[in-house]
């Protein structure tokens, strides 16, 4: 029994803050204010209320687990020294899915040395204020959006905003392991009868004069001598560079008669069509065509 009466006042000691803003939010909804709103406006109201309620609860997971540090007489960093001097109530903000938080952990360090902090370690707090929950979330939106779209969504979602800038640099901080990440070994097939894929495409991409090949830069330069109202037959404008879009991938076999495939007997098709598998997609301007349809065929042979 006392063992279960400290974990209720841990409970109540660093949770207590969520647990009242719970209540505030609970009430509100069912207090006559909203006897008779919409559905959509209750909604609004959970979701805009919720995620502080979330964030205070984050915030008393960090509470709980800075007075659960365990202090140590000296701690070695990565460069080999050991740090015997220790300092207290260190604080770091964290820009979490729900909103910032603080977590307050134990420094160490030595002469001429410069701090280190365990509990960063245990907690694998990233080295940028945004945790890997939010980074993950703006991976996701810039994949299929633009940034000033990106941060328009994460502003609709509430909790955590990354400003532009920022965002940028989470970005190419994420995308800095994508060659590591595909050279790792990929486990042999399953079925020695899967079909190997490799499908590549171009698109041409308007570029600055700066940006483009050499050879394009000079078709385009000579172009701006020419005064001409519209293009000749064969001629380009020589403002894009062409970006190579590769895929390769694995899937079994999706056998169809020839009715099924031009739709004349669609009942008795496969249940499922079979799922790409260890599918890599990859884009590439910086490098000509020939190079990266090189790299397609390495990636397949691996």
């Amino acid at each position: 029994m006392e063992f279960d009466s400290k974990i209720e006042q841990d409970k109540r000691e660093h949770y207590y803050q969520a647990f009242e803003a719970l209540d505030e939010l609970v009430a509100k909804i069912s207090s006559t204010e909203f006897v008779g709103a919409s559905f959509g406006d209750v909604e609004a109201e959970i979701h805009k209320n919720g995620m502080e309620v979330l964030r205070k609860m984050a915030q008393g997971y960090l509470k709980q687990r800075s007075r659960d540090e365990i202090k140590m007489d000296g701690v070695i960093g990565e460069d080999g020294e050991t740090r015997t001097h220790r300092r207290p109530y260190c604080c770091r903000k964290i820009e979490s899915k729900f909103g910032e938080v603080t977590v307050e952990r134990i420094g160490y360090r030595g002469p001429a040395l410069r701090f280190v902090f365990p509990l960063d370690a245990g907690l694998n707090l990233p080295p940028n204020k945004y945790s890997h929950g939010l980074q993950d979330e703006v991976a996701h939106l810039v994949a299929v959006e633009s940034f000033d779209e990106s941060l328009e969504s994460l502003e609709r979602q509430g909790g955590g905003i990354v400003p532009k800038r920022q965002l940028q640099e989470v970005c190419t901080e994420l995308a800095q392991d994508f060659e590591a990440f595909y050279e790792q070994p990929i486990e042999p097939s399953v079925f020695d009868e899967r079909i190997l894929i490799i499908t590549i495409d171009g698109k041409g991409v308007s570029m600055h004069n700066q940006d483009l090949r050499d050879a394009t830069r000079a078709s385009a330069e000579k172009a701006l001598k020419k005064k001409k109202t519209r293009l000749g037959p064969g001629e380009k404008k020589g403002r894009k560079r062409m970006a190579t879009v590769v895929s390769v991938y694995e899937v079994a076999p999706y056998y169809r008669t020839s009715e099924q495939i031009l739709g004349l007997n669609e009942e008795s098709l496969p249940e499922q069509r079979p799922k790409p598998e260890n599918k890599r997609v990859w884009a590439n301007i910086s490098d000509d065509m020939g190079t990266v349809i090189g790299q397609g065929f390495e990636e397949a042979l691996h």
